[in-house]
């Protein structure tokens, strides 16, 4: 399932201030998040007037398969299912306890803030307990920067995943290009051509692929070159200094290339 919220803040009612403060925080982080308090107005029972415990004891009064009871458990169960990670805000009760059990064992990271009672062994569930809302504080700013990173390496491995394919297929076209070379090299050395243009225009589709291959081709390079030089075309001596020049300049983007052959 996708996460529709980073965290699920788990608590009791009767704690509301204290939970509703915690929401502030990721508020003010941009941190989305799933809280049980944010959904008082469809509750469907009490009303303004009353005290976090007026109103918990009148749901308390409500049957376990009421249908207000039955709708907010599935509301609460689907917001946890939808969340990344959990907050226990102590101290809580036994249903905050129950939902901090259920995200451990759905794989979700759980973290608490407040004092325990007393150890147990359970609370090792919590990946950290923080003291107070300034550790909190503290671990969501560290939480935002980590999930920019995060977003931005993925942001980069979708661009590299999409260059791949046009990558591959301009390099076919390269190699294409380069088998012509080869026949067209090879023409030339067979045939003892010494047409200076068509050497020259030879040698321009070498450098043009010297950014694309690099020192790959070099032999076939340095061949047109050697080759040059016997039959006295002065261009040779200026296409092997373009050799060296092309190869210093690109060294890094060749081996960059190569992630995408």
């Amino acid at each position: 399932m996708e996460n529709k919220y980073e965290f699920f803040i788990a608590g009791r009612a009767r704690n509301k201030e204290n939970i509703l403060k915690i929401c502030d925080l990721f508020d003010k982080y941009n941190i989305s998040y799933y809280c049980f308090l944010k959904n008082e107005d469809s509750w469907g029972y009490g009303n303004e007037s009353q005290t976090p415990e007026e109103k918990q004891k009148e749901f308390e009064s409500l049957g376990l398969k009421n249908e207000i009871v039955l709708n907010l458990f599935n509301q609460d169960l689907e917001g946890e299912r939808s969340s990344k990670n959990l907050l226990l805000v102590l101290p809580a009760g036994k249903a905050a306890h129950i939902e901090s059990g259920i995200a451990y064992g759905l794989g979700k990271k759980c973290y608490a803030i407040g004092e325990y009672e007393a150890t147990d062994t359970l609370y090792n569930i919590f990946e950290e307990i923080f003291s107070n809302e300034n550790e909190l504080e503290d671990f969501l700013g560290k939480y935002t920067i980590s999930k920019k990173i995060d977003m931005d390496n993925n942001i980069v491995d979708t661009l590299i995943n999409d260059l791949k394919e046009p990558m591959a297929e301009l390099n076919n076209i390269q190699l294409t290009q380069l088998n012509f070379l080869r026949d067209e090299l090879n023409y030339i050395i067979n045939n003892n051509i010494k047409d200076e243009k068509k050497i020259e225009k030879t040698f321009d589709m070498l450098v043009d692929l010297l950014y694309w291959f690099g020192e790959e081709i070099e032999d076939l390079y340095f061949e047109l070159v050697n080759y040059s030089k016997n039959i006295n075309i002065d261009i040779a001596n200026d296409y092997e200094k373009i050799y060296t020049e092309i190869i210093n300049e690109e060294e890094w983007n060749n081996a960059r290339r190569k992630q995408f052959k």
